[in-house]
Formats: C-alpha cells, structure tokens, sequence
C-alpha cells in the first residue's frame, strides 16, 4: 500500500478473510449461524441481469496481486473495484462515492473486524440502482460505504455479487468470467478440466457470509486447512502451521517480513519464508513460494494457510463454483 506518514514500514494491505465488516441492523438483518443461509439470503433479494449467453469476462488489472475490475454505477461512474470472496457486503469508499451525485445518509460507527482486532469506521449504507460489470447488472443492491482513509481501490466487490455466480478467473489473459450457476456454458468439460478440489463454505464466526475451506498439504506432507483469498496479493500461514514444516519464532533463517495493516487500521508484524511446494487438492505448485508467517486472529491459533493470488496465479485458470461447492482447476 505504500508508505503512511513517517513510518518506514512496508504496508500489506490484506482484506478478504482478514477483514470483515460488522454492519449496524440498520443495514443488516442479523449474521446468519451458517454462511449458507447468509448465501441464500443474498441471492433471494437481488436481481442478476445476465445477457443472453449467460455469461460475462471482463478484463482485470493485477496490482501488487490484487484482482482489480471495472464497475459501472447507474451507467456512467465508473470505478475500480478489489475482488473479495469472503468480504461480506459490496463497499464502496466515501472518497468513490462522493465523486457521483447519488445521495449518502448520515454516516455511523461501524465495526470493521481486521487482522488485529476490531475498530470503528465511519460509514453508511445505500441501494444502488445498477452495479454492472461489462453486461452483468446487479439492479437494485444494497451496498455499505465507508470512509476509509487511503485505500488503494474505489472499494470491494464483495461475496454478496461473488457467491452467487461461477467466477472464473484466467490468470494469464488477466480475464475474469461471471456465469449464471445454471447456465450450460459454466464450466469447461472435458479435458480441459485438470482437477476438482471440493470446499467447505464456512460462516464467520461475528459476521454473515464465509470462508472458501479446502485442503493444502505442506511440504513435508502434513495436511491443514487451506481458506482461498481472492482478496489478498500475498500467501499468509499461521505459527501452527509454520510448526508443523519444522519453523519456530526463534528459527534463525526467518527474516522480518514487514507488518499486515488490515482496513481496521490494526498491524500485525509478519516474517518471511519460502516454501518448497504447495499442494491445493491433487495439484502441486512447486517452488520456491514467497509466504509469510503472521499471528492473524482470524487463525484462532490453527494450522492455517491462507492462499492468496500470488499462489493461486500459478495455476492459471480456475473456477469458484459456491453452489457445488467446487474449485476447478484447468489444463494451460
């Protein structure tokens, strides 16, 4: 994110799954106790408008490893939008919204939950009449509004839009795909398709929406959840899974890797490391592999492996598929 003041820190600003909005009942009903009804809720009360083909791709800039598309706001503002599968609520920023003519309410506290804690951002919440991305238009969504202070992007295209869609993301045409969940032209068959990792959608605990849940297993073989981050440039482990390929706190070779600044503005000291591999699924992604190692407290001290787009870009293409419940991985 660059750099904030005086500090001399190097900032990783990391969202999805790290960062969750806590909405005042003003804007929400309350959080779901599992992320599949939240889901259900969402999909029952907005309104996909998809052309004829079912499906659309759109091209995305990839800054610092963050997946950045174009939005269209009642047809003519257009911005740049962070794709995040876990953030729970489409957010737009106060400075983004400002730009437009539609009118804000009067802004609150609002909990942000982060990478350290929680903490209040002013904010508000609004229905906008069209959010569209290339010919997909989501009529009529609420959104929330916040006033942040220097984020990189004009706010987040959060799982309220991303779960209810196939999203397929190619890394290396630097195209994203948004398809009805029953449209036949989905998925890729045959063999195109190189493997399918089943997931878990796991709620948060404070919080509606989920979490992606798969399998990785560590060098060395040891098997640990793995939460797939369409929000965060950077591959983030907890200590206990840093444990289990033989790395302690104390280990000499670890070097400081900077500190994660969650939207909530809290920090986190990080360390860096390499890992030989990485296997999601049946796939290996062979290395060396740039991670850190960070106390998070979404980890709640488990062996985590948060899986963020500079890992998941060496697979080149795949798809998140909510409803099956299914990521697919395709052939190059």
């Amino acid at each position: 994110m660059g750099f904030r003041g005086n500090l001399t820190i190097r900032y990783l600003l990391v969202t999805s799954g790290l960062l969750v909005v806590l909405l005042p009942s003003i804007f929400l009903k309350s959080p779901s106790s599992a992320a599949d009804a939240h889901r259900a809720l969402v999909l029952s009360q907005r309104k996909l408008h998809f052309p004829p083909s079912g499906q659309v791709t759109v091209s995305f800039n990839f800054d610092q490893a963050k997946i950045l598309i174009p939005v269209r706001l009642d047809k003519k503002y257009l911005f740049m939008m962070h794709l995040d599968n876990a953030w729970n609520t489409t957010t737009f920023t106060k400075e983004a919204m400002d730009k437009t003519s539609l009118k804000l309410g009067d802004l609150v506290n609002v909990q942000v939950l982060g990478i350290g804690g929680s903490s209040y951002i002013m904010g508000t919440s609004l229905v906008i009449g069209h959010i569209q991305i290339g010919e997909l238009d989501v009529e009529n969504h609420r959104v929330v509004v916040l006033d942040w202070d220097d984020f990189p992007a004009d706010g987040i295209i959060g799982c309220d839009i991303v779960y209810g869609v196939v999203t397929t993301l190619d890394y290396d045409n630097r195209l994203i795909t948004f398809a009805k969940e029953d449209s036949e032209s989905t998925l890729d068959l045959g063999n195109s398709i190189r493997a399918i990792v089943p997931f878990a959608l796991r709620p948060w605990e404070r919080a509606p929406g989920g979490k992606v849940v798969l399998p990785v297993k560590l060098p060395g073989g040891k098997t640990v959840e793995g939460w797939l981050d369409l929000g965060s440039g950077q591959t983030v482990i907890s200590w206990q899974a840093a444990k289990e390929i033989g790395i302690s706190r104390f280990y000499p070779k670890l070097r400081i890797g900077g500190v994660l600044r969650g939207g909530d503005g809290r920090l986190v000291r990080s360390y860096a490391w390499e890992l030989s591999s990485l296997q999601i699924g049946s796939i290996t992604i062979e290395g060396p592999l740039s991670i850190y190692i960070a106390d998070l407290e979404v980890f709640k001290e488990h062996p985590v492996v948060l899986i963020g787009n500079d890992i998941l870009q060496h697979l080149g293409k795949l798809s998140l598929h909510c409803d099956k419940q299914q990521l697919i991985i395709y052939r190059r």
